[in-house]
């Protein structure tokens, strides 16, 4: 087993971004991987967020195709709204694109993270739009944000 997820939460934009450095060869190795979502979602947002993913570093064996794609669907269905992956290689976006088709789920694929918050930025906005007469998600979003962020260690009240 090699690898880890280093996560990044920006309470501004109310988005995580997992920098995946895993080479997934083994079953055992995609539970721990599995495990390593879970362990930092569970209970640490009062609401699903945003993901984007970066994956410059992110290896799958093949075969664990199968295997992987139930996993993946069931990180995103319980920990996320939308999911963006940035610079996934071309056998796994191969794997993505399959998965998609053959289970559902959300394909896409950026070269930059700046380029995957735009397209965040632009999904965030149409979906206002569908939500006429109600308060718009981007600023429930902020609302969310700015009460999670006065949760986080790092954040400290002005003194003065």
């Amino acid at each position: 087993m090699t690898g880890q997820i280093r996560f990044q939460y920006s309470c501004e934009r109310d988005v995580v971004t997992a920098y995946v450095d895993w080479q997934l060869q083994t079953p055992e190795d995609l539970e721990v991987w599995a495990l390593q979502y879970d362990t930092y979602f569970k209970g640490r947002f009062p609401h699903k967020v945003d993901l984007i993913l970066e994956l410059t570093k992110f290896r799958l064996s093949p075969r664990l195709a199968p295997r992987f794609r139930e996993l993946r669907n069931r990180i995103l269905l319980d920990y996320t709204n939308r999911s963006y992956r940035v610079n996934e290689a071309t056998v796994e976006r191969a794997m993505m694109y399959a998965g998609a088709v053959l289970n559902g789920g959300p394909a896409n694929e950026f070269e930059s993270i700046e380029e995957a918050l735009a397209a965040l930025a632009e999904d965030r906005a149409r979906d206002a739009q569908s939500e006429p007469g109600s308060v718009p998600r981007l600023a429930k979003a902020g609302v969310a944000a700015a009460a999670e962020c006065r949760q986080f260690p790092s954040w400290r009240p002005s003194r003065g």
